[in-house]
């Protein structure tokens, strides 16, 4: 890409040894923040044991700036999925093996927060992710928690921690 500073790269390993990076990408060295007039950007490239890496390729919106991402694969399937951070809400994409990325959703609501999001899945292929965020009466920002079942919605995110949390 034309990046002129990449940086927070992750990596996850799926069944078939494929290696699987999404790294943040920025057209300008500096600050990737709300209102930054070249907003940062998601990027994803994979490898197989016996290839070379995919063409890096764009999968958040243009437009908006995406940070502070994270990977994940289903066990089940090798569906890759990935979480990040844009605006204070945390956005969810993922791409079965074989298929194309599907279009972010949501994650969190402008009243939750969804900073730094981190997400697991686990065998039955249930999405579940932690973000730093608001809740009700809270000060500061605190630990929550949401989750997806395969084929269902998320749910109502579930506060963790009562003190403020820093991640």
């Amino acid at each position: 890409n034309d990046a002129v500073s990449s940086f927070q790269p992750s990596i996850a390993v799926d069944s078939t040894g494929t290696l699987h990076v999404i790294w943040v990408s920025s057209p300008i060295v500096g600050n990737c923040g709300p209102g930054n007039p070249n907003p940062c950007s998601i990027f994803y490239s994979s490898r197989s044991l016996s290839g070379s890496w995919s063409t890096p390729q764009n999968i958040s919106p243009s437009g908006s700036s995406a940070i502070r991402q994270a990977i994940a694969i289903d066990p089940r399937d090798n569906t890759v999925h990935v979480v990040w951070e844009s605006g204070s809400i945390a956005y969810h994409t993922m791409k079965p093996q074989g298929g194309a990325w599907t279009t972010p959703e949501a994650v969190t609501q402008p009243s939750s927060g969804g900073a730094s999001p981190m997400i697991t899945v686990d065998p039955t292929g249930t999405l579940h992710v932690v973000f730093r965020g608001q809740c009700n009466g809270c000060s500061g920002s605190q630990a929550m928690y949401t989750m997806k079942p395969a084929g269902g919605a998320w749910s109502a995110p579930q506060q963790l921690s009562d003190e403020p949390v820093y991640f």
